[in-house]
């Protein structure tokens, strides 16, 4: 789930830097709806089959939750540098897997 909101940000967001100043011009295309829905089929594989073999549907309010910690680094994001560098990716798919593990805990321990 980190890594598809990470993902997220090549569809939605702009590159910070000019493509003609970068280093990545290849990397910094926007991503194509086609590869946006596989890398999701890949996210919530995963999360289904779990959710399907333990009937806890509460996992399935973690995307949501972690699509509003998205939303919050976007903006952060576009304020400071103007969209997404390959570190902010990084930094996207590392702090959503923690807020992925706390949103689980969270949930579990009041529902």
């Amino acid at each position: 789930m980190s890594r598809f909101i990470a993902v997220t940000f090549l569809f939605i967001h702009d590159y910070a830097r000019p493509k003609n100043d970068s280093k990545s011009k290849s990397v910094a295309q926007r991503l194509r709806p086609n590869a946006l829905l596989t890398s999701l089929f890949f996210a919530l594989t995963p999360l289904s089959i779990y959710v399907y073999c333990t009937n806890e549907y509460w996992h399935l309010l973690i995307p949501l939750f972690l699509y509003g910690v998205k939303i919050i680094l976007g903006s952060y994001f576009n304020k400071c540098i103007n969209g997404y560098t390959g570190d902010t990716l990084g930094a996207t798919q590392q702090i959503t897997e923690v807020f992925y593990f706390v949103g689980t805990l969270v949930v579990w321990k009041f529902i």
